[in-house]
């Protein structure tokens, strides 16, 4: 077994993604990188946790500049073994704005779909070629969606669509990941009060009914070790099926949410001709 092992956090310098750092540099044994686009989270964290991890300052949206750090880090430490595709923002809040006048309103902000759709995506792609390169025989990719990637959130829809996207996404990557051992898991938090909510925001939810950060750890690690696991309903889940799993966090617990059935036969039918689909060469 490897000395050590490499995890990647994106949104890395606050909130969940630091959490699920700190409990990994607790287990020893982990080499934590650090990237975020907010430096300034990142001189401001204590020493102890600046010196134990290295930090990237990047823009999960910026492709290009993303790739980069990837490559940087894979030839720095020749091994990347976990992927935490955490960062996240809420974005814009007035698509229901009302303009005035016959032109057309200004383009809609659509930065929460850039970050927690597009980024995810990016960082996900990028953590697979990595894992290939390597011929793991278990690497993890960790998406963190939300509790709105279940149901509505009103008041931010783009959030919404992208929080959503994310769980299509894992359902259609995963099949074919695991397939090079790789495992690629969703997980869905409630109200995490994390630096992503402003305190006039977090106010709207009363302590009882908000999520822990511990909550996302606990489930984080166990994807992360590939255990047998058991959700608060008593759903188990085996070893070898903990890839393509949506899991839901709420208060302490945990959930697993499985895909919806299919209408009918006549659409169970065309979903399994699509998915028997091989030309795409990349598979």
């Amino acid at each position: 077994m490897s000395a050590f092992r490499v995890a990647l956090i994106t949104g890395g310098a606050s909130g969940m993604g630091l959490a699920v750092a700190e409990g990994l540099l607790a287990r020893k044994g982990w080499h934590v990188y650090l990237l975020d686009r907010n430096a300034k989270a990142f001189e401001n964290l204590d020493p102890e946790v600046k010196a134990a991890t290295n930090f990237r300052n990047v823009h999960v949206a910026d492709y290009d500049s993303l790739a980069a750090v990837f490559k940087d880090i894979y030839i720095s430490k020749g091994r990347i073994n976990f992927v935490f595709a955490n960062a996240g923002i809420g974005g814009a809040l007035d698509f229901y704005e009302t303009k005035d006048g016959i032109d057309p309103p200004p383009k809609p902000d659509t930065s929460a779909i850039d970050v927690n759709l597009n980024g995810v995506c990016y960082t996900t792609y990028l953590a697979a070629h990595y894992f290939k390169l390597q011929k793991l025989e278990d690497a993890s990719v960790v998406i963190t969606a939300s509790d709105a990637a279940l149901y509505p959130t009103v008041f931010a829809p783009l959030y919404t669509a992208a929080k959503h996207g994310l769980i299509g996404f894992l359902r259609a990557i995963s099949p074919v990941m695991i397939t090079h051992k790789i495992r690629v898991n969703v997980i869905c938090p409630g109200v995490v009060p994390t630096p992503i909510l402003p305190p006039e925001l977090l106010k709207i939810w009363p302590e009882e009914i908000r999520t822990p950060v511990s909550t996302v750890v606990n489930a984080v690690l166990a994807l992360v070790d590939g255990r047998d696991m058991t959700d608060a309903v008593g759903t188990k889940v085996s070893a070898d099926k903990l890839y393509g799993q949506t899991v839901e966090l709420s208060v302490d617990k945990m959930y697993f949410r499985s895909q919806p059935d299919y209408c009918d036969e006549a659409c169970k039918r065309a979903a399994a001709a699509v998915n028997s689909f091989t030309g795409a060469t990349s598979l």
